[in-house]
């Protein structure tokens, strides 16, 4: 038997957008430190691997090509890094649409497991069709996922975290919360992630050093076992100039613990 044939296989399937495939990437970084027989196929569209291919030159890390269903999108826009807000749902279906797609690499590869996003309840269903192994990985924080999950299952009661309660109102002006939870659609995504896969936890981006309760209020309310990867965050690369720099000089004369930093996403920042 050869050594790739005793290794594990294990098939990562994120969304199309940088924010998700970058901490796939990072997790499968670590899976193969800490599992020397791990094999990792990381699964996207030509457009993100192609700069992926520049950072990572890891034999354990294989690139797979994912083709999309569609012709009317170009291959330039099979990707959220600037693609025109309005296409933004062309891309969702399209992906939707690509679930034979999905299949044929499964059946190419047979992995052992699939690791799969959030935003793809179908890719369990293609995995749990074909026997494979499947767990969902959620890229965002665990207080966020719970407030969803509450108020789909629980609409009726308040969030039991004070700090981050929404009235009735308030959560149909929220975009996120009302997509979510206030379209049939909406909710058969998020639920679905949880429900299709065929492990009994999920793995998800954050660290019970911060967000235990959450953490524990989520497996409550979902049955599963929420397990916390860490946050998958890239290591950094070397800062010699630029504006970092300038960021790294301000943050040096400030007192430690003064300072807090809030990321909106830059993709949807941009956009603004």
């Amino acid at each position: 038997m050869s050594s790739r044939q005793q290794c594990l296989k294990v098939l990562m399937f994120p969304w199309l957008g940088h924010g998700h495939i970058s901490p796939f990437t990072e997790l499968a970084k670590r899976l193969i430190v800490m599992q020397r027989n791990v094999h990792v196929f990381l699964c996207s569209t030509s457009v993100n691997l192609e700069p992926l291919g520049k950072s990572i030159d890891d034999p354990s890390i294989e690139f797979v090509n994912f083709h999309l269903s569609t012709t009317e999108l170009p291959e330039i826009y099979h990707t959220t890094r600037n693609l025109p807000p309005h296409l933004m749902p062309v891309l969702k279906t399209a992906f939707d649409d690509s679930k034979e797609s999905f299949r044929s690499v499964v059946k190419t590869i047979k992995p052992d497991i699939i690791i799969y996003d959030f935003v793809q309840p179908w890719a369990p269903q293609v995995a749990n069709e074909e026997g494979i192994a499947s767990i969902a990985l959620y890229i965002v924080g665990v207080a966020s996922i719970a407030l969803l999950a509450h108020y789909i299952i629980h609409p009726e009661r308040e969030f039991p975290f004070e700090s981050m309660r929404f009235s009735e109102t308030e959560r149909k002006l929220c975009d996120i919360i009302d997509m979510v939870t206030g379209d049939a659609a909406g909710r058969d995504r998020f639920l679905g992630s949880f429900e299709r896969s065929s492990t009994s936890f999920i793995l998800i981006n954050s660290s019970n050093q911060i967000e235990a309760d959450y953490i524990g209020y989520l497996s409550k309310l979902m049955k599963k076992e929420v397990v916390p990867t860490g946050f998958l965050v890239q290591e950094p690369a070397a800062v010699e100039s630029g504006d970092d720099v300038v960021l790294l000089n301000w943050l040096s004369k400030k007192n430690p613990k003064s300072v807090v930093l809030v990321s909106f996403g830059s993709l949807l920042l941009g956009k603004k």
